[in-house]
């Protein structure tokens, strides 16, 4: 099933965007089989009652999709969302997850861009907004658009890891952050 539906997306002649869309809605499908919480288009502001409600004068991502549970009231919600990951998450995608350092204020267990295309300074935003917003981010690509996401990536990590005067960044940006083709990840949710 994933590897039909991974290379019906790449074989169909249609934008990059409808492309993404198409891939968005299939793999929000697949997540519910999994995850209790599963919204595409997740306004990160909507019905939070906590620092971050809704407010015309401060930016509010919305990942393509977010896996509750959902830390959108005053309190840290870290051990609610740890527990849903440990309890719901495939086993092959919580393996390939848990290396990684989880994000110790997340917003949602998982924030989920689809990177079909964009520019570097596009993706940048992607695979910030993902590692702020989710206990894990995923950023989801092509074999045409993987290469460049990760120079993208690289580049981050390397702005976060270079000393600076006081010291190295202390924040845990981007060390939260998984990149996979969508073949890859479909082959992890089975």
């Amino acid at each position: 099933m994933a590897v039909f539906f991974s290379a019906l997306i790449y074989n169909l002649n249609m934008p990059n965007q409808n492309k993404s869309s198409l891939c968005e809605k299939k793999l929000a499908e697949i997540l519910r089989k999994h995850y209790d919480q599963v919204v595409s288009q997740w306004s990160t502001s909507k019905d939070a009652s906590d620092a971050f409600k809704r407010d015309e004068y401060v930016y509010a991502p919305r990942p393509d999709i977010g896996v509750g549970p959902f830390s959108i009231e005053p309190g840290n919600k870290f051990e609610d969302i740890v527990r849903d990951f440990e309890n719901k998450t495939p086993r092959q995608l919580k393996d390939r997850l848990s290396p990684l350092n989880p994000n110790k204020n997340p917003r949602c267990l998982l924030s989920i861009e689809i990177v079909f295309s964009g520019s570097s300074k596009h993706i940048l935003g992607d695979i910030t907004n993902s590692s702020i917003m989710g206990l894990y981010g995923v950023v989801v690509t092509t074999r045409e658009t993987h290469d460049k996401v990760m120079r993208v990536f690289k580049f981050l990590k390397k702005v976060k890891d270079k000393k600076i005067p006081s010291g190295p960044m202390t924040l845990q940006l981007f060390d939260n952050i998984l990149i996979i083709e969508t073949k890859d990840l479909l082959k992890l949710l089975q």
